[in-house]
């Protein structure tokens, strides 16, 4: 359930700010910032250890946009995964039948 956003537009929050608005994990939102699915950023500082912050009202017009939301809790990797697993699963039974035939 997303809560309502009822305080200064420009107020920066945190990733569990954010999560908890979302009602997502912390993860999840981390996982999102860096693929470009989820809300806008700002960063402080450069490099990995960069603080990062989320305005309110980016978070706001995320929310309001169904498309960003929808494309952000598709996980396009899963599928990827689940065709890498089946060929690699397809190979080896392949693998194990000529190895039968050789014996």
């Amino acid at each position: 359930m997303i809560r309502q956003i009822n305080t200064s537009a420009d107020e920066l929050l945190n990733r569990a700010q954010v999560a908890a608005m979302l009602g997502i994990a912390e993860h999840t939102l981390a996982c999102w910032r860096s693929e470009g699915r989820g809300p806008a950023v700002v960063k402080f500082g450069a490099g990995r250890s960069a603080a990062v912050r989320y305005r309110r009202s980016d978070v706001a017009a995320w929310i309001a946009d169904p498309v960003a939301c929808e494309a952000a809790a598709r996980e396009p990797w899963r599928e990827e995964r689940r065709k890498a697993i089946a060929s690699t699963k397809g190979a080896k039974s392949k693998d194990r039948h000529r190895a039968r035939a050789r014996a």
